[in-house]
């Protein structure tokens, strides 16, 4: 939720290519959950083995996406969300939703 390659428009290049500000999550940055494990393995992987690392970061960003947008009435469907871009939603939202 907190990435966003930008591209420079006439050369292609990317625009934030260095790991000097890179947006990281931290661990304080994530939800707490908890962990299953399923002792049944999985033909797809080396050794039978499941994958259960990234599994919990597939919902966090539709998931903030959705709870600015309800909060906030707007329609964001672009990462990052980050103050900017909200005030600028904002300010482009319809007069009936403010």
């Amino acid at each position: 939720f907190c990435e966003e390659l930008r591209i420079d428009a006439e050369s292609g290049r990317p625009l934030n290519a260095d790991l000097k500000r890179y947006p990281v999550a931290r661990a304080f940055d994530m939800p707490d959950y908890r962990l299953l494990l399923v002792e049944k393995g999985d033909n797809d992987g080396p050794f039978a083995g499941k994958s259960f690392g990234e599994v919990v970061f597939v919902p966090i960003a539709p998931a903030l996406l959705a709870a600015v947008n309800d909060a906030l009435g707007l329609r964001l469907s672009r990462l990052p969300v980050d103050p900017p871009r909200i005030l600028e939603a904002i300010k482009a939202a319809p007069a009936a939703n403010k």
